[in-house]
């Protein structure tokens, strides 16, 4: 940076008039030092006034002046054609010289001559420094080689300047190191100009990139400064100024910046939507976008890493029993690598709580007969439920010994309880409780989804099968009623009733005798078969009316009851005859004997009517009677 130049410039103007006389070799010129042709910013002082330089403005291009020529001959610039000295009073230069000079040969345009009357311009190429601060007075005479100018004061000028001092050159460091300091992309580097300090100091950072130098901050008090926009081989240097007088520092010297390239990490996992199901193990897989052969991964739950850097870039984590849990792999584009990235995923737990109970009124359930409906005693609530987690139900029977399938149909055991069909074998029931979030159901049969198991027993037919003494359910009056059971099967244990009336009590007893006197006509007689002892288990009954075949009143005949040998008798009369069961119907049978001999049918057609005529008696004394019988059923009595 030129800034010594600029300094010089600024603040030192001269001027004065110089007449060379030629020797009659050449022509007569006259020089003069344009006093108002110094280049200075931004205002030319007057000449004897105080100007500040510091003092150690290092350009080489410190102060510009013109000649001009003030004859009508031209001045070639030959190697000792212009002398210009400096002299300096009350300081000295760098190496305790108070006088310097040099002989211009060539103009700061490349003029090698001076014309008439234009001016041409020359540059002091050489550093002008100064050894000591304070007022110093410059004196600036030029000479041309061989002549002699009339008029000296055309030659010499002065000006007084105030030397202020330079601050000292600062030490660049960063929070990296001072040497090559290595950051990642984006990554803040904190830098200091470490060196002179005050009120009246400031500092300038600025950055070489590409080739290209820009600022990357103005000067302020500050002599620290972070920026984040930083590219590898960037060159980074800093100025001191001073504040009053805009003297400078040296440039702290550049530091270079190496900038290594990010990786771009990610994360996912084989899990919809992340979520998983109670005891099921999760396996996360890193990608580096960079697409680097040499990408190194290292995953942590937490703050815990759970995996060093390999270059495997899947983790299998442990059974997961927690909700919430978060995993972050770090990703490096090669070991030992500066820069990484974190990502993070979050692992939710599709779980349960509470208790997961059915139960059922019944224990065993006989053929033919419907269960009850499973109570739901107690079920399951997702744990998130607060945001959008629910359950879902399936019922699952079994045969004793064998495996638990959904129930038929699927859909009829999809709620918290079940109405089950007719048995036809001993059956296991439990239901399954699923939890869904996030569009995932877990569908483990893991005890922690599965309730408790209620056996259904099931209860075979029992086929009871009632005999009696009877025909067709008929029995003749005065008769006792036999009941007979034993032909039932799979019955443990037999009541017997009359018209809803027990006899006797529930034994195991497969028969009974009735007493006559306890039936009736049109009785319904009872048999209730159980499965188990004493009237336990299953029960079917058999039934059926008895009907009971029964005469009441007087069987009465009439006739005389002598009669001569050889003579017929008189037809018997029927003086009165029972009264019947309704339905019965009666029929007659005449029977006789003699003497002390048994009854014997009268087999004809006419020992079967209500009215007899007897044949003519021709033996001994015969007794008759008439037999009446009531049929009922099929039964006569």
């Amino acid at each position: 940076m030129i800034k010594s130049l600029l300094t010089f410039r600024k603040y030192l103007v001269l001027g004065f008039l110089l007449l060379l006389s030629f020797s009659d070799a050449f022509a007569q010129v006259d020089l003069e030092l344009n006093a108002r042709s110094y280049i200075t910013k931004p205002v030319d002082p007057t000449p004897g006034s105080t100007t500040q330089y510091c003092i150690s403005d290092d350009s080489s291009d410190d102060l510009t002046f013109q000649v001009k020529n003030l004859g009508v001959t031209a001045v070639t610039l030959t190697a000792s054609s212009l002398l210009v000295t400096l002299t300096v009073i009350g300081n000295t230069f760098i190496g305790a010289s108070t006088v310097v000079t040099r002989v211009f040969t060539v103009g700061t345009g490349g003029d090698t001559t001076i014309n008439s009357p234009l001016a041409t311009s020359f540059d002091w190429d050489d550093v002008l420094r100064f050894e000591d601060s304070g007022l110093t007075t410059v004196t600036i005479s030029v000479a041309a080689s061989g002549t002699t100018d009339v008029a000296l004061n055309n030659q010499t000028t002065s000006f007084l300047l105030n030397i202020l001092p330079n601050p000292d050159r600062p030490v660049l460091n960063t929070n990296k190191g001072r040497i090559n300091p290595r950051i990642c992309q984006g990554e803040e580097l904190t830098i200091t100009a470490e060196g002179p300090l005050g009120s009246n100091i400031t500092y300038e950072f600025y950055r070489t990139s590409g080739g290209i130098t820009s600022l990357i901050r103005a000067r302020q008090a500050s002599n620290v400064m972070t920026t984040t926009g930083l590219n590898n081989g960037d060159v980074i240097n800093a100025t001191a100024y001073l504040t009053n007088g805009n003297c400078t520092s040296q440039d702290t010297g550049p530091i270079t910046v190496l900038v290594d390239v990010n990786p771009i990490g990610s994360i996912s996992s084989d899990k919809g939507n992340n979520v998983a199901c109670p005891g099921e193990a999760v396996v996360l897989t890193a990608v580096n976008a960079n697409f680097s052969a040499t990408a190194v991964y290292e995953f942590y739950l937490g703050p815990d890493i759970v995996r060093g850097p390999a270059v495997s870039d899947t983790y299998t984590t442990v059974l997961i029993t927690q909700d919430n849990l978060v995993y972050t792999v770090r990703t490096w584009n090669a070991a030992g690598a500066l820069c990484y990235d974190d990502n993070n995923i979050t692992i939710r737990l599709n779980s349960l709580s509470g208790a997961n109970v059915i139960s059922n009124s019944a224990t065993s359930v006989c053929n033919g007969i419907t269960p009850p409906v499973f109570s739901s005693d107690f079920v399951f609530s997702s744990d998130r439920s607060g945001e959008g987690g629910t359950v879902e139900h399936q019922w699952q029977s079994s045969r004793i010994g064998g495996a638990f399938g959904n129930v038929i149909p699927a859909s009829a055991g999809i709620s918290a309880s079940y109405a089950p069909s007719a048995l036809t074998t001993t059956t296991l029931f439990r239901r399954l409780t699923y939890a869904r979030f996030l569009g995932v159901k877990c569908t483990s049969t893991i005890a922690s989804a599965t309730s408790n198991i209620v056996t259904l027993t099931y209860q075979p037919a029992v086929n009871p099968l009632l005999l009696s003494n009877t025909t067709n359910n008929t029995l003749c009056a005065g008769d006792d009623l036999t009941l007979d059971a034993s032909g039932s099967s799979n019955a443990s244990s037999f009541g017997f009733y009359v018209e809803g009336v027990i006899v006797g009590s529930i034994s195991a007893a497969d028969n009974i005798i009735i007493d006559k006197s306890l039936v009736s006509d049109t009785d319904t007689i009872t048999l209730v078969a159980y499965a188990g002892l004493l009237g336990s288990g299953c029960s079917v009954a058999s039934s059926f009316v008895l009907r009971i075949n029964n005469l009441t009143g007087a069987n009465t005949i009439a006739n005389s009851v002598n009669v001569c040998v050889g003579k017929v008798p008189t037809i018997f009369t029927s003086v009165s005859t029972p009264t019947i069961t309704a339905g019965a119907t009666i029929t007659y049978k005449w029977q006789s004997k003699v003497g002390a001999n048994p009854f014997t049918d009268i087999l004809t057609l006419a020992g079967a009517q209500e009215a007899f005529s007897p044949s003519a008696i021709i033996s001994s004394t015969t007794t008759f009677q008439r037999l009446i019988i009531s049929e009922l059923n099929g039964l006569s009595c």
